[in-house]
């Protein structure tokens, strides 16, 4: 379907894959129980997602948006409400979804709102849903812990990691909210995470991932802005950050002016 394609993880799990020759790529991804299934996020420019998806399963569907950045909660998304389709998220992000015009108030009203430990049961598989705010104040997680998969939009990147941005929180806060999260996946050793961008990924992400994240948001949170400045522009503001990497963390542009 142009530029969606989907790729079989394993019996449970489809990868929605959308990009294109200007740089976008972006992932979602589908999660089937044998009852009920879930799909997280909705890509970005596509409108052919809720085709894509009903011809990939026929089982009552829900749709779970990250956080309320345009390519996780994209123009396809409409789509899904329009048909009836349950969409969910944290409520913290409704704002972000008006900013960006994406959809007026009386849809986001429209949208079921998520809360920390809120689960859905898709029959023979539960997830759960773990805030994780700091890339936006609204960032959520999705967790199987029987399967030990943690579908994670942008919450902590996928390799590289965006907390530069004018609504995304300060540092230490997102680092108390990282270490609450963290406690959450106590037993998970064998844990995969299913980021929102996972070609960005240079390695399988784990534990070890989010520990790294951990090792250099602190550092930072103690020792003071390092790393190289840059400037970029995006919906029209100029955004002043430094880039940092550390260990699995290929790449975190942060706000010096935010620790």
């Amino acid at each position: 379907m142009g530029n969606l394609s989907a790729i079989k993880i394993n019996d449970g799990l489809i990868r929605i894959n959308e990009r294109n020759e200007q740089g976008l790529n972006v992932d979602a991804w589908l999660v089937l129980g044998n009852e009920k299934a879930v799909l997280i996020d909705a890509v970005q420019d596509t409108i052919l997602l809720h085709e894509m998806v009903t011809s990939l399963t026929h089982l009552p569907l829900e749709v779970i948006i990250t956080h309320g950045h345009p390519d996780h909660a994209g123009k396809g998304l409409r789509a899904f409400m329009e048909h009836g389709v349950p969409v969910y998220i944290h409520p913290d992000d409704r704002p972000l979804l008006q900013k960006r015009n994406l959809f007026t108030t009386e849809e986001t009203e429209q949208m079921l709102s998520l809360t920390e430990g809120m689960q859905f049961e898709l029959g023979n598989r539960t997830l759960e849903i773990l805030e994780c705010a700091g890339h936006t104040p609204g960032s959520i997680c999705v967790m199987d812990f029987n399967r030990q998969e943690v579908f994670t939009g942008d919450a902590i990147g996928s390799g590289v990691f965006w907390m530069q941005l004018e609504e995304s929180l300060e540092m230490h806060a997102f680092v108390e909210n990282l270490l609450h999260f963290k406690q959450n996946l106590v037993g998970m050793k064998d844990m995969i995470i299913y980021p929102g961008h996972i070609d960005q990924q240079t390695c399988q992400m784990g534990m070890q991932y989010i520990d790294d994240i951990l090792h250099i948001c602190s550092k930072l949170c103690t020792d003071g802005a390092c790393g190289e400045a840059g400037e970029m522009e995006l919906d029209g503001t100029k955004l002043f950050y430094r880039g940092i990497g550390y260990g699995q963390l290929h790449l975190m542009l942060y706000n010096p002016e935010k620790l």
